[in-house]
């Protein structure tokens, strides 16, 4: 997958592409391949596989934490955070709170279940890590219902969070 967003982006030069994960540690970590590209997820992040999508191996990869990331690059401000990182998100914020707690983030977009029967994704109760450093639900965003069996309940959003600051 990364050769192929490599090579997709490598003549723009205002893309970089790094081949490390981020959470709330600094080492490395199994990130666990699937079926379905765009859900794999690295080895402390899922209890349930959804329905349907199978698990096709696992390769070592460097983890970083978004401070350290951005201390690394200079990245002081973040206009636009998105993380999508199948049920790591909150260990991604965890990594980042420098960042959050300096407001150096205007927007921060994560993936949240919103259904108990939900295993693979974050509880939206998540959030509540935001909140204490000024940050609120602006929007939901992508709402997704149980689609395996098909059921009339909510299973995951993508919640975006405002700092305070901008209000």
């Amino acid at each position: 997958m990364f050769s192929l967003l490599k090579a997709r982006y490598n003549k723009n030069s205002q893309i970089v592409c790094n081949k490390l994960a981020l959470g709330n540690q600094i080492g490395s970590i199994s990130l666990n391949m699937t079926d379905n590209s765009t859900m794999s997820y690295v080895e402390d992040a899922l209890t349930e596989l959804p329905y349907g999508v199978k698990s096709e191996g696992a390769e070592t990869v460097s983890i970083t934490t978004l401070d350290s990331y951005c201390e690394q690059w200079d990245v002081e401000h973040i206009d636009f955070l998105k993380i999508d990182t199948e049920g790591h998100d909150l260990a991604v914020l965890e990594g980042g709170r420098r960042m959050i707690h300096g407001a150096c983030l205007d927007l921060v977009q994560c993936e949240c279940s919103m259904s108990p029967d939900n295993k693979f994704h974050r509880p939206f109760e998540s959030s509540e890590f935001l909140e204490p450093h000024g940050y609120r639900v602006f929007a939901l965003y992508d709402q997704f219902a149980e689609a395996y069996p098909p059921l009339p309940n909510l299973r995951r959003v993508n919640a975006v969070f405002v700092s305070r600051h901008l209000l």
